[in-house]
């Protein structure tokens, strides 16, 4: 399976505007390898959320605790939010639920 670089990204608060809200930015703090996903007619029928064009899976060999810190990822040029995590650290991969950021 060809696999390809993944960055996580959280956000980091870097100003303040004139009235006194954090503006934040994406930094990247966190490498690794992963792909898109795509989904199975079972797991569109099984879950009871639209599908959408926007939303896709991604399998990553990044750990659990690398995950949970990020808010988003980057894989070949595009950005997204990450909405699930499934797989522990044991297992191969771990699937992530993710949405087109910024489109």
């Amino acid at each position: 399976m060809r696999l390809f670089e993944v960055a996580l990204k959280k956000k980091q608060k870097i100003d303040t505007d004139k009235l006194g809200n954090p503006i934040y930015e994406l930094t990247t703090f966190k490498t690794g390898k992963g792909r898109k996903s795509i989904w199975t007619v079972q797991e569109i029928a099984l879950d009871s959320r639209i599908v959408s064009k926007k939303m896709q899976k991604i399998i990553t060999t990044l750990s659990r605790e690398q995950l949970l810190q990020a808010s988003h990822l980057s894989l070949k040029g595009e950005t997204f939010s990450i909405e699930e995590i499934k797989g522990e650290d044991e297992d191969r991969w771990r699937i992530l639920s993710v949405i087109s950021y910024g489109k």
